[in-house]
């Protein structure tokens, strides 16, 4: 499987990698949503990992701009902010999912699962 993880923290993004790929997995990692079009057609992962809150491009402006232009992408909003609000705006911008950082283990089962 191919993972692009978008998050504008290295250690989490190297974090995030270590916990959800496996040994024939592939990963590519942006530190914000402005490239994630441009990267997502060369690469062409099999799930976008977007961050909500980053620099230039947050995550829910990345997913709009991802879905425009490929609606097939399947992503998934992994962030700090997991309340009701954000996930109700996370399905709006067509995430699967809006995992919390602290709890993983959802987003291994929705990849799983989809």
């Amino acid at each position: 499987m191919k993972f692009l993880i978008v998050d504008d923290n290295e250690i989490f993004r190297k974090y995030l990698r270590e916990f959800i790929a496996g040994n024939n997995d592939e990963c590519t990692e942006l530190d914000d949503g402005i490239d994630v079009n441009k990267i997502y057609k060369s690469f062409m992962p099999d799930w976008v990992l977007l961050d909500i809150v980053m620099k230039s491009v947050n995550g829910f402006e990345a997913a709009v701009n991802l879905k425009k232009e490929f609606p097939a992408a399947h992503i998934a909003m992994v962030s700090n902010y997991s309340d009701d609000k954000f996930q109700s705006k996370a399905r709006k911008v067509g995430a699967a999912v809006l995992v919390s950082k602290e709890n993983l283990y959802e987003l291994i089962e929705v990849i799983k699962h989809n």
